[in-house]
This record gives structure tokens, C-alpha cells and sequence, in this order.
């Protein structure tokens, strides 16, 4: 409460940050390093760019899949069984072990780290002299895309989570839940990343985007049918097992198509700097920018959008927002390359809005009405 009894949303959300913030920034902050320190281990040579690449998506898809696990066994296996100060104890024990463990085999390899650095520095001093107008633009774009990528997929994780506390509970197995089927399909999308290339070239990030325009808005029928799972399978399914597992199949019946969409595009930017000598440095900026505009679309989407919009409006405008940064992607080409990129941008654009026109909205009786 402020001065007068009243009550400040904004100053309550200011002092929950400011307290959340002062418990977990150090150790988030050590876990964020890891990730662009990982890419710069495993990413090959310049001239074995593909190598790189599959290298780093592998990374981001095998990091991505096991935050999904670590969701799933926090929740049903060991949150029950220790508690929370005994979970956050073991947890920063694994970590002292994965440290000593990478320790250990950085000292195994001791002239080929060495070997790596000093590489790395012939070649960052010959790029950097080599570096052109072009290669700045577009590497700001870059940048601006992946701020713009942690924004919109985070802003729909936002939406998501909120309809699917609705849908299938929100319980905390129901949140694990959540969080693991959506972290599940972004590695999946992560995987599918390099074939996406392999076919479409330098069009594979513009498409990318496209696709995931018309994937949000094509599945929004879907999450109106959930509560027809509950109504089918609640009178043969009694066990809490048996309950979890069509929790599980409601909420990737509804996420699967677009999260596995949105889950492409974070990978090609990763791809598109394997193989550069600063892999290292250019993962982190990436990264940071991308959780930076994570943060700030869960902010803008749980404190503005979704109370002004509305699930179904927000999810809307989140994949139209995708829309326009695939035309961003592509107008940055040159030449043919530029009309071929805005064909499948339009392409998207023409999917989507096309759903919005022909497909049913959502009957709200039946959403609220307490299947799970």
C-alpha cells in the first residue's frame, strides 16, 4: 500500500523485482556466461563453417532440451522429494561438479586451448580490418532480430502460460508441465534449424519468421478444443498418471505447431556467426540481447498487452509482429534475393491473415467450462 491506503501495482511490482533481482542476479548472471563460453569451445575452424554451425545448433538445442527436463524433474521428482532449500542445495552442488569436471578437462588439453586463443586472435585482427559497411548492417540486424526473437516468443510464452492455467490447471506440476513441453518444442525447433537452411539458404531466417507468423495465428483454433480432450478422456482416465499424461497431450496439442516455429528462428542467428573467429563474443551479444528483449516481452505482455488485448488479440498481434520482422529480413536483401525473400514474407502475411479471416474464434463457454 502507498501513502492514504491506496494500492500501487507499480510500486509492489518495482519492490517484488528489486527483491527477486538482489536473490538471483548473481547466480543468473554465472549461468548466462556458460552458453556463449560453450559456443566458443565447440565451434570449428573458418573453414569448416558447417561443421560450426551444426555445432552451435546442436548446443542451443541440447541446452534448450535440457532446461525441458530440468523443468519435468523439478516438478514431479525433486521438488516432492527434497523440498525448496534442499533443491536449490543439490542444484548448486551439480554445478560445483560440472565446474570441477570442466576444469578438469580443460587441463587434459592445455596446448590446444592455447592454440584456439591464439587462432582466435590472428583472426579477429584480420576481420576487424577487413570489415565493411555491409557486414555492420548486418550484424546490427542481427542483433535487432534477436532482441525482437526473445521478445515476441516470450510475449507468446506469456499468453500461453496464462491460457493454459486456464485449460489444464495451475498446479505446480501444471507449470512444470508448461515449461517443459514449451522448452521441448523450441529444441525441436532448434534441430530443425539447419535443414531449414540447407534448403532455403540466406531465406531460411525470413521464412523462418513467415512461418512462424502463420503457425500463431493458424493454431489459435486449437486452444478453443482443449477442454474437448478433458470431456473425451475424463471418464476413462482416473489415475494421476494417466491425468498428467493427457494434461501433457492438451498443452502440446496446442504449442507444438507454432512454439516449434518460433523455436527456428533464435538458432539461424546463431548459425550465422559459426565460424567466425569471435563465435564467443558474438553467442553472447546475441544472447544477452535476446534475454533482454525476453525480459521485456514478458513485462510488456503481462502488464499492458494481455490485460488490454486479451489472449486471443495478444496472440494475434504477436504473430503478426513476427510477420513484420520477416519483411525486415527480407528487405535487407539485395536484388532478386530481396523479391524472392518478400514473396515468402508475403506468403506468411497471406496464411495469417487468411486464419483470422476464415477460422472460428474461440467459444468461450466451452473454454471456461472446468473440463480439467
Amino acid at each position: 500500500t502507498v501513502r492514504g491506503g491506496g494500492y500501487s501495482l507499480a510500486l509492489v511490482s518495482t519492490v517484488r523485482s528489486l527483491i527477486t533481482g538482489a536473490v538471483v542476479l548473481v547466480p543468473t548472471i554465472a549461468m548466462g556466461i556458460t552458453m556463449p563460453m560453450l559456443a566458443r569451445v565447440v565451434a570449428d575452424d573458418l573453414e569448416a563453417s558447417e561443421a560450426s554451425k551444426r555445432s552451435l545448433s546442436l548446443l542451443y538445442a541440447i541446452n534448450t532440451a535440457g532446461g525441458a527436463l530440468g523443468a519435468l524433474l523439478s516438478a514431479y521428482v525433486v521438488l516432492p522429494w527434497l523440498g525448496v532449500y534442499a533443491t536449490m542445495r543439490a542444484a548448486a552442488i551439480v554445478n560445483v561438479a560440472i565446474g570441477a569436471v570442466a576444469i578438469y578437462v580443460s587441463r587434459q588439453t592445455p596446448d590446444l586451448t592455447v592454440a584456439t586463443a591464439g587462432t582466435s586472435n590472428e583472426r579477429t585482427s584480420s576481420e576487424s580490418g577487413s570489415k565493411d559497411r555491409g557486414d555492420v548492417e548486418r550484424w546490427g540486424l542481427m542483433l535487432a532480430l534477436a532482441f525482437a526473437s526473445g521478445l515476441l516468443v516470450f510475449a507468446a510464452e506469456v499468453v500461453d502460460t496464462h491460457l493454459l492455467a486456464l485449460l489444464i490447471g495451475n498446479s505446480a506440476y501444471a507449470f512444470g508441465l508448461m515449461l517443459a513441453v514449451f522448452l521441448t518444442c523450441l529444441s525441436i525447433g532448434a534441430t530443425v534449424a539447419g535443414r531449414l537452411e540447407r534448403r532455403l539458404g540466406r531465406h531460411a531466417l525470413t521464412a523462418a519468421l513467415a512461418i512462424s507468423c502463420a503457425a500463431l495465428l493458424v493454431g489459435l483454433p486449437l486452444w478453443g478444443q482443449l477442454p474437448r480432450i478433458f470431456l473425451a478422456t475424463g471418464h476413462r482416465v482416473s489415475s494421476w498418471l494417466g491425468r498428467e499424461v493427457v494434461r501433457a497431450g492438451a498443452a502440446a496439442v496446442a504449442l507444438a505447431l507454432p512454439t516449434v516455429c518460433m523455436g527456428l528462428t533464435f538458432p539461424l542467428l546463431l548459425r550465422a556467426v559459426a565460424g567466425r573467429a569471435d563465435v564467443g563474443r558474438r553467442v553472447g551479444m546475441l544472447t544477452a540481447v535476446n534475454t533482454v528483449g525476453s525480459i521485456i516481452g514478458s513485462l510488456v505482455c503481462g502488464y499492458w498487452l494481455l490485460p488490454a488485448m486479451g489472449s486471443q488479440d495478444s496472440l494475434r498481434l504477436i504473430g503478426l509482429a513476427f510477420g513484420v520482422c520477416a519483411i525486415c529480413a527480407a528487405w535487407t536483401q539485395r536484388g532478386a534475393d530481396q523479391v524472392r525473400g518478400l514473396r515468402i514474407a508475403a506468403a506468411g502475411w497471406a496464411v495469417a491473415v487468411g486464419a483470422m479471416a476464415l477460422l472460428p474464434a474461440w467459444d468461450m463457454k466451452l473454454m471456461t467450462n472446468g473440463a480439467n
